[in-house]
């Protein structure tokens, strides 16, 4: 059992870890951008969380997709689709698709 006193130590130690790791560029730079264009080819994917999806278009092209509400289903789906428009993703309006259950991306961030 960890005592309370313990447990805020371990928790600004944390902390602590945590600016340091933000302060030496550890995490990564995003920028919010509109669309991805030049998409016809998705290099690859990578489920975060329900309402987050890491889409690799290139080596060097990868954005974090952000779903207007929890797109439950992606963890476990087999194969998604993405929806597009001459080649471009639009955030607000395009989708993404996992087991026949629509997802809308509400944001993307350019990484």
């Amino acid at each position: 059992m960890i005592s309370h006193a313990r447990t805020q130590r371990l928790g600004a130690v944390l902390f602590t870890v945590l600016l340091a790791g933000a302060a030496h560029g550890d995490v990564p730079d995003r920028q919010a951008i509109d669309r991805i264009t030049d998409a016809s080819d998705i290099d690859g994917y990578e489920y975060l969380d329900p309402t987050h999806l890491l889409l690799t278009v290139d080596p060097q092209r990868r954005y974090r997709l952000t779903f207007e509400t929890p797109c439950n289903r992606l963890s476990f789906a087999g194969r998604i689709g993405i929806s597009r428009s001459d080649d471009t993703i639009h955030a607000g309006f395009d989708y993404v698709v996992a087991d026949g259950f629509r997802c809308r991306i509400s944001a993307i961030e350019a990484l």
